[in-house]
């Protein structure tokens, strides 16, 4: 129990440090999802280690399953267009 309380602790710790980074740095939407997604992923990737099989295998079916149907959605109702000063890229490629 223990364990989880302090999960989440620091789960929350991190969640804080992205809003303000985000806001200090005025953070793109790449930096941002790193920060909201990347970081509580990368210490949770190292909190459970003898899942990672279990872990990857999920990810990659519901990747497979859902990206494609996600992105098709996306694109269609127009979620996909960011302003061009919002890239990392400039121009199409």
């Amino acid at each position: 129990m223990k364990k989880k309380v302090f999960d989440i602790g620091v789960l929350i710790a991190l969640a804080v440090f992205a809003v303000l980074m985000s806001l200090l740095l005025h953070a793109t939407f790449l930096t941002s999802a790193f920060l909201f997604l990347g970081l509580p992923s990368i210490y949770l990737l190292f909190r459970a280690r003898r899942k990672n099989k279990e872990t990857l295998v999920a990810v990659v079916v519901f990747g497979v399953l859902y990206c494609f149907l996600f992105d098709y959605l996306a694109e269609l109702n127009g979620a996909w267009a960011w302003k061009p000063s919002q890239l990392l890229f400039q121009q199409k490629i």
